[in-house]
C-alpha cells in the first residue's frame, strides 16, 4: 500500500484547488486508534471534516485521481474510492445537528469544526487532525478525548447523548469491550436513566440491527453481550429470550464453532443468543420481517430440536438422515448449541456429505424402473446400505434391487 502521506497530499491539493474549502481534517476513529500507537494503515473507512465544500473537494479528487465519488447535495457529503488505496473516503462539510424528538434522525446545518465534533457520541472519538492547510498534524481536543483515552475511560458529550441516539448505547457497550474501557460515573448514571425510560422505543429496528452487525464484527462478540447484559439492555432490545442460557450457548459458539473455522455473523449469533427463546420480539425490534424472522426462529431452534440426536448419532446413516439437507449456517448453529456435536457434524462434512452414492436416479432407470415413489425408496435403500456398510460396489447395488446393471462392467 502507498504510505498515506500521499493520500493526504492529494485531499489537500484538492482542496486548495476548490477555492472554497477553509481547512480539511481527519477525525474520529482513526484519530483516536492513532492516538493509541495502532497503525493507520489497517484503517479501511476514513472520515474527513470539510470546512468548505465537501463534495466539490470529492468530485475534484476522482475527477483528478479516478475512483469512485457517490455525492449527497443534500446533506453536503460525498464518498470517495480511490483505485490504488485500499480505504473509502467519507467527506463532510463540517456541521451541527439537533434531533427533533428522541431517536429520530439528525436534522442538519453548517457549523464549525466544534460543531461538527460535538455531534459525536465519546470524547475519544471527538478529536480531529489537520491535513489542509499548515500546519499538517495539529490536534483538535475541544471536550478532553485525548485524557480520556489516556484514562480508559468513554464519555459522552452532553447529557441528552443517548435520549438523542438510543444506538450510542450499543456503541459504547460495543467499544468498552474492544478497548478495554469503562464508562465514566456521569454516563454510566445516564446509561441507566435511558434505559429506564424506555428510550429503545422510538428506534427503527433496522438502525439496531446496523449496530448489532457490528457488534458481531468485533472480536469478541460475546464478550459484548456479556456487558449488555450487566447493563441490562438486553431486555429493551426484545434479546434476553435464551437467558443466560443463550448466552453461554453464544460464547460456545465462538469458541467451538466459529473461532478461526467460520464466519461469525449476525444471524448465527442471533441464532445462538436466542437459543431455547422466543424469538418473535427479538425479530420485532431487529426490524425482520416474513421470511428472515422465521428463518431466525428456524436456527435458534435447531439446537434444541436436533442436539441431543447428532450427539448421540450412532453410525453414517443417522448422521445423514438427521443433517442431509442442512445448510453450513445451520450446522453452525447446532454446533455452537451442542458442543458435544462438534465430532459428529465434521465427520458428517468431511466423511459422508461427499461421497459420491453407488448409483443414480438415471441409473435405476436405465435398468428399468420408472419415476415415482419406488424410484425414491430404492435410493434411500441403497445409500443407507452403503453408509451402513453393507453394500460396498455398484454391483452389490444392483443385485440388492434385483434389478439388471446394464451399464456396469
Amino acid at each position: 500500500m502507498k504510505p498515506l502521506e500521499e493520500l493526504w497530499a492529494r485531499i489537500a491539493e484538492a482542496a486548495e484547488e476548490s477555492e472554497a474549502c477553509e481547512s480539511v481534517h481527519l477525525v474520529g476513529g482513526p484519530v483516536r486508534d492513532r492516538l493509541l500507537g495502532r497503525p493507520l494503515e489497517e484503517v479501511t473507512d476514513l472520515d474527513i471534516t470539510v470546512l468548505g465544500d465537501a463534495p466539490r473537494v470529492a468530485s475534484l479528487l476522482g475527477w483528478r485521481w479516478g475512483g469512485d465519488v457517490v455525492v449527497h447535495e443534500r446533506f453536503g457529503t460525498a464518498t470517495w474510492s480511490p483505485v490504488d488505496f485500499p480505504v473509502s473516503v467519507d467527506l463532510v462539510t463540517a456541521r451541527k445537528e439537533h434531533y427533533p424528538h428522541p431517536g429520530a434522525l439528525p436534522v442538519v446545518e453548517a457549523g464549525t469544526l466544534e460543531d461538527d465534533l460535538r455531534r459525536r457520541d465519546f470524547t475519544i472519538n471527538a478529536m480531529a487532525k489537520r491535513i489542509w492547510p499548515e500546519p499538517m498534524g495539529q490536534l483538535t481536543d475541544p471536550f478532553g478525548g485525548g485524557e480520556d483515552l489516556a484514562a480508559g475511560l468513554l464519555r459522552i458529550l452532553h447529557d441528552g447523548s443517548f435520549v438523542d441516539d438510543p444506538t450510542r448505547i450499543l456503541r459504547l457497550g460495543r467499544m468498552a469491550v474492544r478497548f478495554g474501557f469503562r464508562a465514566d460515573t456521569g454516563t454510566n448514571r445516564l446509561l441507566h436513566e435511558a434505559i429506564a425510560s424506555g428510550v429503545f422505543g422510538p428506534v427503527s429496528g433496522e438502525r439496531t440491527r446496523a449496530e448489532w452487525e457490528l457488534i458481531c464484527a468485533e472480536p469478541d462478540p460475546p464478550a459484548a453481550v456479556r456487558w449488555f447484559a450487566a447493563a441490562g439492555v438486553l431486555g429493551p432490545l426484545g434479546l434476553d429470550a435464551g437467558g443466560d442460557r443463550g448466552i453461554r450457548s453464544m460464547e460456545r459458539g465462538f469458541r467451538t464453532a466459529f473461532k478461526g473455522e467460520r464466519e461469525w455473523n449476525p444471524r448465527i449469533a442471533l441464532a445462538l443468543l436466542l437459543t431455547g427463546g422466543d424469538t418473535s420480539r427479538a425479530a420485532f425490534s431487529l426490524g425482520l420481517r416474513g421470511g428472515a424472522a422465521a428463518r431466525l426462529e428456524q436456527l435458534a431452534g435447531i439446537g434444541q430440536r436436533l442436539g441431543g440426536p447428532v450427539t448421540q448419532a450412532s453410525g453414517e446413516w443417522s448422521l445423514e438422515a438427521m443433517l442431509k439437507g442442512s445448510t453450513a449456517e445451520e450446522r453452525a448453529v447446532l454446533e455452537g448449541s451442542y458442543p458435544g456435536a462438534k465430532n459428529a457434524i465434521r465427520q458428517y462434512e468431511n466423511e459422508v456429505a461427499g461421497r459420491p452414492p453407488l448409483v443414480t436416479g438415471d441409473d435405476l432407470i436405465a435398468a428399468g424402473m420408472r419415476q415415482g415413489p419406488d424410484l425414491g425408496n430404492a435410493l434411500r435403500q441403497v445409500r443407507e446400505a452403503q453408509l451402513r456398510g453393507t453394500c460396498a460396489t455398484r454391483a452389490e447395488a444392483f443385485a440388492m434391487l434385483q434389478l439388471p446393471d446394464i451399464d456396469g462392467p
